[in-house]
């Protein structure tokens, strides 16, 4: 897909704001609806335990601008959890605590650290909800996983994770199992570097000048092929001590997915647009609006030959970019709250690959070689769909576009294996990176060819 194919849908959507898209969506699920709304939609889950999760990650080779060459990270989490369920005759309440305390060990000054990796005692669920003939609603700080995880999601690989404040309602609307929500994303603090360096503690910040609206849905088509519908807004304005580059953005989309659980052909397509006003900067003198419209494209084929026999898949990852850093339009995509493991590989001090300005072919193998262990192996091209936008995941860019588009190629393979069954599991991978002519050329791009980033993790539930 190309950029210049965008103009053609933000014609279309560009007189629609979230919350039309969102009315429209409500409208389609209410006519295809059979019955009343009803509670038997997936209930929110409560757990009580006890879990650390520690992780060494090394670096050999450089391809950030401005890190070092070599780099290492220790880091460490706590997570605690407290949850309660009560029924009675109109309802069941519920409540759920979970603590988390992230730290990092073992950087240096000039490691690329920040609360993606620290946030020390900081609450990351505390919330209540009711659920009664109406469905389940829920209020407070929490995390959340939605259709794909690739716009709203909880983190698990990355030390921290995403948090939000605010409240959502979930339940039935005849076949179609939905749920909406205001949330503000939560700003992780602390903001500034010497305080992330010593682990300080600073509770996280919600605001409503910070918020994201959002309606999503699932409908189960066939007992192997399921659609999901969603439509995002994020309205978010600066404040004395944030400021932002004032996004207004609206992300409508779609994803179908099919199942193989037998084994045999599985897939998967989704798509997204993207239409809004963002500023090119976050600098507080910076005032101008600039029109923004993205869009996002995954697809993938699978094929495993029994219910317990290794997957191989095709997937394709299409994230555009903006295509003239000097016209008032803005074309990067923007993934909002979502991760980037699933589809693009490790976080932490890797994080390489970004759901923005991205395009990436990758053929995967994946399987459960003995009882306990899951092991994958891939390869994966990568390369800018707008050579003159940046390189996120490393900081780089050539608005002439003479440096090319190639990113390079990454060799990745991990290993998990359950020790102990839901007590102890042990974790080790690789990362192999070939520098494409880009990542070599562009201003500011460290001196070597390949870079190699090894991580050994181990998680103990009590």
């Amino acid at each position: 897909m190309n950029n210049r194919a965008l103009p053609a849908a933000a014609a279309l959507w560009r007189i629609l704001d979230g919350r039309v898209i969102s009315a429209a969506i409500v409208a389609f699920l209410s006519s295809t609806a059979t019955e009343a709304i009803a509670a038997n939609a997936a209930s929110l889950a409560v757990a009580t335990g006890f879990a650390i999760e520690t992780r060494y990650e090394s670096l050999d080779g450089g391809f950030r601008n401005g890190a070092p060459d070599d780099d290492q990270i220790l880091v460490n989490r706590l997570e605690l959890s407290l949850g309660r369920a009560w029924q009675t005759d109109r309802g069941a309440f519920k409540a759920q605590f979970e603590l988390w305390d992230a730290r990092a060990f073992l950087h240096d000054d000039d490691t690329p650290l920040d609360t993606g990796e620290v946030n020390a005692l900081e609450p990351v669920n505390a919330w209540v909800s009711w659920s009664g003939d109406f469905g389940e609603l829920r209020a407070g700080r929490l995390t959340e996983d939605l259709g794909s995880r690739r716009l709203v999601a909880r983190n698990i690989y990355r030390n921290t994770t995403n948090t939000f404040t605010g409240i959502d309602w979930r339940g039935d609307l005849g076949s179609w199992r939905a749920q909406a929500f205001i949330y503000s994303p939560d700003r992780r603090l602390p903001a500034r570097r010497d305080r992330v360096d010593d682990d300080e503690f600073e509770y996280d910040e919600a605001s409503l000048e910070r918020l994201l609206y959002g309606l999503y849905a699932q409908r189960q088509i066939t007992d192997r092929d399921k659609l999901e519908l969603y439509a995002y807004y994020l309205d978010e304005n600066d404040t004395d001590d944030a400021p932002s580059r004032n996004r207004r953005i609206t992300t409508p989309g779609a994803r179908w997915v099919r199942s193989a659980p037998e084994g045999g052909l599985d897939a998967e397509l989704e798509v997204a647009l993207q239409l809004g006003k963002v500023r090119e900067t976050p600098s507080a003198t910076d005032i101008s609006d600039l029109d923004h419209r993205g869009a996002l494209v995954h697809g993938e084929l699978g094929w495993r030959p029994s219910a317990t026999g290794p997957r191989t898949s095709l997937e394709v990852a299409w994230a555009s970019g903006d295509d003239d850093p000097s016209d008032n339009d803005n074309e990067t995509f923007d993934s909002l709250a979502g991760v980037i493991v699933g589809d693009y590989g490790p976080s932490g001090i890797w994080t390489a690959v970004t759901r923005s300005n991205m395009f990436t072919a990758t053929a995967r193998i994946d399987g459960r070689p003995m009882p306990g262990v899951h092991a994958h192996a891939l390869v994966r091209h990568i390369r800018l769909p707008s050579a003159a936008d940046t390189w996120f995941g490393a900081r780089l860019r050539d608005p002439t576009g003479n440096s090319g588009d190639e990113v390079g190629t990454q060799f990745e393979t991990r290993v998990r294996w359950w020790a102990i069954p839901d007590q102890l599991r042990l974790e080790g991978g690789w990362v192999h990176f070939a520098r494409g002519d880009f990542a070599t050329d562009a201003p500011g791009a460290p001196r070597g060819d390949t870079v190699d980033y090894f991580w050994f993790a181990t998680r103990i539930i009590f």
